[in-house]
């Protein structure tokens, strides 16, 4: 049954605490108005879990959200292809196929109709030094480049590298590569294991020349200059024509912490760092194993699949 959404400073459950506590410190669910219509869903961590049963709570939540005329979209370091496996029947029943969506840290963002209306790639002399790094330092099995929908890897080490994108359950096989090609494609994201090894090498200044976030499994994304989800996310409401502040956003990692700041219906998941949760307005109790977008949906939005 669907229950109203919470009025602006009314008591939710002992579930979701404001990041800063009102001062008789109770626990209160900070809203700000009416609920918006969009909001932006990490994956990893958040809106997915490997708790089979916490993972159908949440795909109910995100399907009763589309039919209560809401519209939520993925928000994901992830490419597009790489994130169809956790939406399940969502796909299948065609209540979203993965766009309109922000992928990649918000280097690329599609539209309603799956075309790409953002695509923002590293210039080629940044990935021919990264290139020469590698190579030079026989780290090319660290590091995975991503154009839009395809993996490259240097050609040597290819059984490390494939090892590395298992063990990221990417979905398509990596394409070992010269530098040369590398170079020629449009690469708008890397994956790197173990950065520090890397960045030892490397010239270029983070937030100047790329910005870097480091994920689970000692796993770096790297974008290029002024790229984050809030950015994505931003590109997207102006394409729709909606006001580029009117969004709710859940996550837990560090490339989540622009989006978090910046919504003010923003939620944290339990399992979120203490950084991250500082970033929030809201932060759950729930983990990603206990369901807490579907705890999000039923305290924002009133939508309950209990």
């Amino acid at each position: 049954m669907t229950q109203p959404p919470l009025a602006p400073g009314c008591a939710a459950t002992a579930t979701c605490s404001p990041n800063a506590p009102t001062s008789d410190g109770c626990r209160t669910l900070r809203l700000a108005g009416k609920p918006p219509k969009y909001i932006g869903i990490d994956v990893d961590n958040t809106f997915h879990t490997y708790d089979a049963a916490a993972m159908a709570k949440n795909r109910r939540a995100f399907r009763k959200l589309v039919e209560s005329g809401y519209r939520p979209v993925l928000v994901t370091g992830r490419m597009l292809k790489a994130s169809l496996g956790v939406l399940d029947d969502l796909y299948t029943d065609g209540v979203y196929r993965g766009y309109p969506g922000v992928y990649q840290n918000g280097a690329t963002v599609y539209n309603e109709l799956g075309e790409l209306i953002v695509t923002v790639s590293f210039s080629k002399s940044f990935i021919r030094d990264v290139c020469d790094i590698l190579e030079e330092h026989r780290l090319g099995a660290h590091v995975l480049f991503q154009a839009p929908n395809e993996y490259y890897a240097l050609a040597h080490d290819k059984d490390l590298t494939e090892l590395l994108a298992r063990n990221l359950n990417l979905p398509s096989p990596v394409i070992e590569s010269t530098a040369d090609e590398i170079c020629g494609a449009e690469i708008t994201h890397i994956l790197c294991y173990r950065f520090d090894k890397v960045q030892l090498y490397m010239d270029a200044k983070p937030e100047v020349d790329y910005v870097a976030r480091e994920g689970a499994m000692e796993i770096t994304c790297i974008n290029p200059p002024r790229v984050n989800k809030l950015e994505g996310l931003r590109a997207l409401l102006g394409h729709e024509n909606a006001e580029s502040g009117d969004f709710a956003f859940i996550g837990d990692g560090s490339n989540d912490v622009e989006a978090l700041q910046a919504s003010q219906w923003s939620f944290a998941v339990g399992n979120a760092s203490d950084s991250v949760k500082a970033s929030a307005k809201n932060v759950l109790e729930e983990t990603n194993d206990q369901a807490a977008f579907a705890k999000m949906a039923q305290l924002l939005y009133g939508i309950n699949v209990e």
